[in-house]
C-alpha cells in the first residue's frame, strides 16, 4: 500500500499555538488507511480519555477529533468521518443529491485501530 503524507493547516486568523497534525492515508483494495498524530504542547488542547468500548458515537465534532470528508471526482456524493483519540468515531455519507443516508446503509468497518502512542489510526 502506498501512502501519501499531508500536514493540516488552520484556518486563515486562527492561532494554532504551535500545535501541528500530520499524518498518511492510502488504500489498498477495500481498506482505507489513515494515521495522525497531533504534535506540539498537547496541554493546550483537551484529548479525551480512551473508551472502554470502541465503537460509534454521535456529535464527536464537539471534542478533540479528526474529519474526514472523502468525494468521488465528478459526483455530489460524499462520505464524512470523526475519528477521536478516545477510540471512538462517528460516519455518515450523502447520496448523488445531497441528503444524508441513514445509519443503517453504512457498513460496518471490519476494524478500527489505535496505536499505543496517541495517534489516530
Amino acid at each position: 500500500m502506498k501512502l501519501l503524507t499531508f500536514s493540516l493547516q488552520p484556518f486563515p486568523g486562527e492561532d494554532a499555538s504551535g500545535l501541528r497534525i500530520e499524518g498518511t492515508i492510502g488504500r489498498h483494495g477495500n481498506t482505507l488507511s489513515i494515521g495522525c498524530a497531533i504534535l506540539g504542547n498537547l496541554s493546550k488542547i483537551a484529548i479525551p480519555s480512551p473508551a472502554e468500548l470502541p465503537g460509534r458515537r454521535d456529535r464527536l465534532w464537539e471534542e478533540t477529533c479528526l474529519e474526514l470528508f472523502l468525494g468521488e471526482k465528478g459526483f455530489e456524493r460524499y462520505w464524512e468521518f470523526h475519528l477521536s483519540p478516545a477510540v471512538q468515531r462517528s460516519e455518515s455519507a450523502t447520496g448523488d443529491g445531497g441528503s444524508r443516508l441513514p445509519r443503517e446503509q453504512l457498513r460496518e468497518p471490519d476494524a478500527v485501530n489505535r496505536s499505543a502512542s496517541g495517534s489516530c489510526r
